[in-house]
């Protein structure tokens, strides 16, 4: 099963050319998104889901939602297309620890080190402290890629190397300045269209109930070797409601 976050124009490209392949499931909360033309059936709920073991499938809601409520379900997609405006993983990890009674708020720390680093490697960062949002390239984020780009080593748009692959420098980079990095490294599985591993993701979120204690600090990353966006968090977990002593 292949789950495709987003059904605009990139999520629609991205089953119009992968629906031959696998189960698709589509999710946007716009019934009536590009994506629509190109599936076989459209659902209000994922309870129906299980019936559909083969074609493709539009499920009307929020992505990282329907994500979070398919796994409890154990329904685990082999790969994941992030095609919404947002970070799609960076949305299901503040979800899912949310859900858990934790206070997930933008990372409140000081990111200059990971800054520096992306610097001297000649990357491109636009970072929102705000959102505690980065987005990184090595290409000027004002150019495109070429249709078909296979990543090579040498960028065919500015003839640069790159002189590491931009999954490993993000790792490096958050992990100065956050507890804990995650960066789930998104291939090239249909042309123009990008996943990562659905099974990493739904492992990942199972290990963090046992991982993490009351106060920490995560970069959740997802990227190629040439571009990426990560959601820094702050975390705390939310006091327990204490009974008043007898009077």
């Amino acid at each position: 099963m292949i789950f495709v976050a987003g059904g605009g124009f990139h999520g629609a490209k991205a089953v119009r050319m992968l629906k031959d392949r696998d189960t698709i499931v589509v999710a946007d909360i716009n019934g009536e998104c590009r994506a629509k033309k190109y599936v076989e059936y459209t659902i209000r709920s994922i309870d129906h889901l299980p019936c559909i073991k083969y074609g493709s499938v539009l499920v009307i809601g929020d992505a990282p939602e329907l994500f979070i409520k398919m796994i409890a379900r154990n329904i685990i997609p082999e790969i994941v297309v992030p095609a919404i405006p947002r970070h799609f993983a960076g949305e299901v990890f503040k979800l899912f620890l949310e859900s858990r009674g934790y206070v997930v708020k933008p990372y409140s720390g000081d990111i200059n080190e990971a800054l520096f680093l992306f610097k001297m490697y000649g990357v491109h960062v636009k970072d929102d402290a705000n959102e505690g949002v980065v987005v990184a390239s090595y290409m000027p984020l004002t150019l495109k890629c070429n249709l078909g780009c296979q990543e090579p080593y040498r960028c065919p748009v500015t003839g640069r190397i790159k002189p590491m692959p931009l999954h490993q420098l993000m790792y490096a980079a958050f992990s100065k300045v956050a507890d804990n990095t995650i960066v789930f490294i998104s291939r090239l599985i249909a042309e123009g269209v990008g996943g990562f591993s659905g099974h990493l993701l739904y492992n990942t979120l199972k290990e963090l109930a046992d991982f993490y204690g009351d106060s920490f600090s995560t970069a959740i990353a997802t990227a190629c070797s040439c571009h990426g966006v990560a959601n820094l968090f702050s975390i705390e977990r939310q006091p327990r409601a204490t009974c008043p002593p007898d009077v």
